[in-house]
């Protein structure tokens, strides 16, 4: 005859949840891994030598592939003109550029 110790054990054991298998884990460990690899990281850039004077120069014209035409054309950057290409800043006078 059984003793209560060993039915309440052998209830308690048939009553836990099943363990997950294998490939369920390596599933979760692939799904986990690939979440980690895509997602987006950002570096924060500091400016270490400040005490140089003097500024930067920046040129205001340039040669580039236009995304419209897909051919290269010439731009310049000009305060107050809505167009960047140089092709459609015919209305400006000389003396503004």
């Amino acid at each position: 005859m059984a003793r209560l110790k060993d039915v309440q054990f052998s209830q308690g054991v048939e009553a836990q949840k099943p363990s997950v298998d294998e490939v369920e884990m390596t599933r979760m460990a692939v799904a986990d891994s690939y979440t980690q690899t895509t997602q987006t990281k950002y570096h924060i850039f500091k400016l270490v030598d400040t005490k140089k004077k003097g500024g930067t120069y920046i040129p205001n014209i340039d040669d580039v592939i236009n995304p419209e035409t897909g051919k290269e054309e010439r731009m310049r950057l000009l305060v107050g003109v809505d167009s960047v290409w140089i092709k459609e800043q015919k209305h400006l006078d000389a003396d503004y550029v």
